[in-house]
């Protein structure tokens, strides 16, 4: 017999949690973006590091 698995299933990569600090502007028009803001500021952070040649 199969157990039953428990929880979030496993991501294919896993984020490491920060702390960062923005100006309270910034930070206004984040969230004024809606419910996932904060993976808005990862693809953000992707597609710049990715133009700048220093991702993949």
């Amino acid at each position: 017999m199969q157990t039953k698995l428990r929880g979030r299933p496993r991501a294919a990569s896993v984020k490491e949690p920060v702390k960062l600090r923005l100006d309270g502007d910034v930070l206004v028009a984040l969230r004024a973006t809606g419910a996932g803001w904060q993976t808005g500021i990862n693809d953000t952070l992707r597609a710049s590091l990715q133009l700048a040649g220093k991702l993949s």
